[in-house]
């Protein structure tokens, strides 16, 4: 098993959106991480809104306007740019930092 202190780079790939229900009755929402040549899974917190958007665009689904995500993807994408990976810089608990590598 790989632990917090091991380094290096492990590609992985978005997984799922899950949101489960706390002891106290509070919903809590995480993206999960596969990795891509290893059998390993990240799960990271995230937000409802944010679990909601990532779900939509998992399956497919599509509204009247973009949301905030699928339109700054849409701008990024019209600008001939693209995000070519994103890396998770620290694991620290109760807060995450990463950083998006972008393509023109």
């Amino acid at each position: 098993m790989t632990t917090i202190a091991d380094t290096g780079f492990a590609e992985m790939r978005l997984g799922k959106v899950v949101g489960v229900a706390t002891a106290e009755g509070e919903a809590c929402c995480c993206v999960v991480l596969d990795g891509v040549s290893e059998d390993r899974h990240l799960p990271i917190q995230i937000g409802q809104t944010e679990a909601f958007n990532l779900s939509a665009t998992l399956t497919g689904e599509e509204f009247a306007r973009p949301m905030s995500p699928q339109f700054a993807a849409g701008l990024l994408h019209a600008l001939g740019g693209r995000v070519r990976q994103v890396r998770i810089d620290r694991l620290v608990p109760a807060f995450g930092g990463g950083t998006a590598y972008g393509h023109c």
